[in-house]
């Protein structure tokens, strides 16, 4: 064998070169073709691809960019083809190959593949660089069970002719009716956006009537502007239903976009809502039900929930609408992590109990969160709101026995506002800054008000017809006015020895016995005084940054060095400076922000 190999070798280096040649010829063009096209691993003949409907379904998954052209007829096209298809017939491709980019990569079917495949050379003949004809045709694509989108006469016609548990891929086009789900299936419409349920102004659109009913891909509008009842029409109705699954839809122009009554455990997910009186509408003892990362823009009311209970919302976006979320006599619902931007009213608790509202991001609202009419035991937590032009958090009208707690609230005209006899609120850790009035009180008694940051406000407290209120351990920070109070109400302003009052920016006690309690009262009028004010900030932790501005440098020195040798009570007594916190300011502290110069903290 290896000497049959070498004489091979050797016959082919010692023949004389015209000799060779008449039995190794050149490439012609189809071949180099072959040789230079490597597409997804394949290779071309003619100019163009050919794929079978396996290799076809990959790169339909890998390459959203690809351009599937469908060369058949209408009437074939609407029996069923394949996503997002564009129809030329064949017939028809020479004339209107404008509507196609030469530059993108075609992928063309038709019924076995005989069409398909003169479609392609007619591609590749006009100058179209990436083309792939897959064989065999829509026929192997159906046989491998592959889904196809059938234009219907109507969706209610193929809900009437399948079975329970069927699943119903809807071509693309405008169908005018209203439809009526009455059995467990899946509506799948091929493109949300062009896949168009039109109730043309009468009722509602889609009345789901039985459960486990998947709804997706689908535009839905006009519905009927009535309410018969109760019953608002609507462009999704659920009803007294469980488990369905209504998602990444659009549904706009209806009366209500979804109502739900009296329904459970259903989730209503990454649908687009616009442009209708009510967006969400959960109503009549629905329970258990999610409602997460929808779109809601430019409805009336965004969010309606009306005696449901244990619902969760969250990751909604929530814009420009007068309402973002109402909830009324409703209790055990969960906000959590939306964004509400650009209204009027952010949420509003209106007797409603026992919900929770957290880690949500509210901006340019005249109400961030609204707790009013007996809206009780409710828990706010963890949100940041800014930029609203009447209240960040507004408790009102008998608000009571609730819990405010690690908010950041900044420049708005207040920050949290307690008002008509709202008693027995917990409003703590907080953060508020550069509003105008960091929290107002008006004729709200028994609050208790602790390890709060009040920073930058033009004013820090204002308390007015108001009283038995306690206020400790929170921290006033350079606000314009500190506080202002209606005289003959008295307030409790500290939390008595050895827990302490409360850190004044504007106050500068001494402290003889070192109990870090200032020796003289911070007095606010003869009724109220915080007869232990604190030295330091509650909860102060020393640092070398003593500017807190992320690096230990020469600012930090001059502070430091500014209050050289001073103690509380002293003119130049700063307690940032107090690195050692032993309240004497002197080289220990100098040299703790030396030794960490330069670092980044």
């Amino acid at each position: 064998m290896k000497w049959s190999v070498f004489l091979i070798v050797m016959l082919i280096v010692l023949l004389p070169q015209p000799l060779l040649s008449s039995y190794i010829q050149p490439l012609d063009n189809d071949s180099v073709k072959l040789v230079e096209s490597t597409n997804y691993g394949l290779t071309s003949i003619n100019g163009y691809i050919n794929v079978n409907v396996f290799q076809a379904k990959q790169m339909i998954e890998s390459n959203p960019n690809l351009v599937i052209l469908d060369v058949r007829t209408l009437e074939e096209y609407k029996e069923g083809h394949i996503e997002d298809t564009i129809l030329i017939p064949v017939s028809e491709l020479e004339s209107r190959l404008d509507e196609l980019d030469p530059e993108e990569e075609v992928l063309v079917y038709c019924r076995s593949g005989v069409r398909s495949a003169t479609a392609s050379q007619i591609l590749v003949d006009n100058g179209f660089s990436s083309v792939y004809n897959m064989l065999e045709g829509i026929i192997a694509w159906v046989n491998e069970g592959y889904i196809v989108y059938v234009k219907y006469s109507s969706i209610q016609e193929a809900i009437n002719n399948t079975y329970e548990g069927d699943t119903i891929h809807i071509s693309s086009g405008t169908y005018y009716e209203n439809v009526v789900v009455n059995k467990t299936v899946s509506l799948v419409g091929e493109n949300r956006s062009t896949t168009i349920v039109d109730g043309n102004g009468t009722g509602s659109v889609v009345t789901v009537t039985h459960d486990n009913v998947n709804i997706t891909g689908f535009t839905i509008r006009n519905s009927g502007s009535t309410i018969s009842g109760t019953v608002p029409d609507a462009g999704i109705s659920i009803n007294n239903v469980s488990n369905c699954n209504v998602s990444r839809n659009i549904l706009t122009h209806n009366y209500v976009g979804i109502f739900v009554r009296p329904s459970r455990s259903t989730w209503f997910a990454n649908n687009v809502i616009t442009h209708n009186h009510i967006g969400i509408d959960i109503n009549n003892q629905s329970t258990y039900n999610i409602i997460s990362g929808n779109s809601l823009q430019e409805n009336n009311v965004s969010i309606h929930v009306y005696y449901a209970d244990f619902n969760a919302f969250f990751e909604n976006n929530l814009t420009y609408s007068p309402v973002s979320v109402i909830v009324r006599y409703s209790s055990n619902n969960t906000f959590s992590e939306n964004e509400i931007r650009n209204g009027l009213n952010g949420i509003i608790l209106n007797g409603a109990d026992f919900n929770n509202i957290s880690r949500n991001i509210m901006s340019n609202l005249e109400y961030g969160i609204q707790l009013k009419a007996y809206a009780d035991h409710n828990f706010i937590s963890e949100n940041s709101i800014t930029n609203c032009s009447y209240a960040g958090i507004d408790l009102d009208e008998y608000a009571c026995d609730n819990s405010l707690s690690n908010n950041t609230i900044a420049n708005s005209e207040v920050g949290i506002d307690i008002s008509n006899w709202s008693v027995n609120n917990t409003i703590s850790r907080n953060r508020l800054t550069a509003n105008l009035v960091s929290m107002h009180f008006w004729y709200a008694n028994l609050n208790t008000i602790f390890e709060n940051n009040i920073t930058d406000n033009s004013v820090g407290l204002v308390v007015l017809y108001s009283q038995s209120n306690r206020f400790y351990h929170n921290a006033l920070l350079n606000n314009t006015q500190q506080v202002s109070v209606s005289r003959d109400y008295a307030n409790f302003w500290d939390d008595g020895y050895p827990s302490g009052g409360n850190y004044w920016s504007d106050h500068n006690s001494p402290d003889e016995d070192l109990d870090e309690i200032g020796d003289l009262s911070y007095v606010i009028d003869e009724e109220n005084a915080d007869r232990y004010p604190l030295i330091y900030p509650y909860g102060f932790v020393p640092s070398p940054d003593v500017n807190d501005d992320g690096t230990v440098n020469i600012k930090d020195l001059f502070l430091v060095a500014r209050a050289f040798g001073t103690k509380p009570g002293d003119d130049d007594w700063n307690p940032i400076a107090d690195v050692e916190m032993d309240e004497a300011i002197g080289i220990k502290d100098l040299y703790k922000v030396a030794k960490d110069y330069g670092k980044t903290v």
